[in-house]
C-alpha cells in the first residue's frame, strides 16, 4: 500500500529516499506522522540529515495541526536565538510563513526575526538562501521553471541559449553570495564579455528574485 511504500521509505538508510519520503508522512495520519517527525526536529540539527530535515519542517507545516505548529515555532525561536543551524534557516523560515495566517503566535515571530534582519542591501531579504537550499531542488528550477527558463539564454553541457555567459563548473568558480546576486540584481556586475551596451541594461530582467521564492 502507499501507506507502506512511505514507511519503508522513511525509516531507509539511504538520506535521498528517507527524504522523499517526508512529505508523505501525513498519508499514515497526522498524529503518527508527528509521532516520527518529533525526533527529526527537536532540537533541529543538520547533523541528523539536512534533507531529511528540511523536509521536515515543510511537512510540519502540511499537517497544520496545533503539535506542528508548536515544532515550527521552537525552530523559529532557535533562529531569533542564533542556535539554529544557518543550514536550516531557510525552510523554518518558509515553513512558518505558510502558517503564519493562520497562527498568529507565529506571524508574531516572524514580525521579531524579520525585525532584527539588516535592511540595507536590497540583497538582504535573500540572503536566506545563502545556506542550505537543495541541489535537486535548484536543478529543477533551472532546467523547468517556466516563468524564468533559464536555458533560454545560458548554456549547461552545451545545452541552452548564447545570450548569458555558459554556468557550467560555475559553483566552483564563484561563491553563493555573487551567484545570488547575479539573479535578484543582474545589473549590479556583469559576466566578462556580457556588458551590455552603454545606456542598456542586462538582457536577465529584474525580478527573479521575487518568482523564484514564490
Amino acid at each position: 500500500t502507499a501507506e507502506e511504500a512511505v514507511r519503508f521509505a522513511f525509516t531507509s538508510t539511504e538520506p535521498s529516499l528517507r527524504a522523499s519520503a517526508v512529505p508523505y508522512l501525513d498519508r499514515l495520519g497526522a498524529d503518527h506522522a508527528l509521532e516520527l517527525l518529533a525526533p527529526v526536529v527537536a532540537p533541529p540539527s543538520a547533523d541528523r540529515d539536512l534533507a531529511t530535515v528540511q523536509a521536515a519542517y515543510g511537512a510540519l507545516a502540511k499537517i497544520g495541526s496545533t503539535a506542528a505548529d508548536e515544532g515550527i515555532a521552537r525552530g523559529l525561536k532557535s533562529l531569533i536565538e542564533g542556535t539554529l543551524p544557518a543550514t536550516l534557516a531557510l525552510d523554518v523560515v518558509t515553513a512558518a510563513e505558510q502558517r503564519a495566517d493562520a497562527v498568529p503566535d507565529l506571524s508574531a515571530q516572524l514580525a521579531e526575526y524579520r525585525k532584527r534582519q539588516p535592511s540595507a542591501s536590497p540583497l538582504s531579504r535573500y540572503e536566506l538562501a545563502l545556506q542550505g537550499g537543495s541541489s535537486a531542488r535548484g536543478r529543477a528550477l533551472f532546467f523547468e521553471h517556466p516563468g524564468v527558463q533559464c536555458l533560454r539564454c545560458h548554456q549547461v553541457a552545451a545545452a541552452g541559449g548564447t545570450v548569458g555567459p555558459k554556468l557550467d563548473g560555475i559553483g566552483k568558480r564563484r561563491d553563493r553570495r555573487y551567484l545570488l546576486e547575479s539573479i535578484v540584481l543582474p545589473n549590479q556586475q556583469y559576466a566578462e564579455g556580457f556588458q551590455p551596451p552603454p545606456g542598456t541594461l542586462s538582457a536577465m530582467p529584474e525580478g527573479l528574485g521575487d518568482v523564484l521564492s514564490r
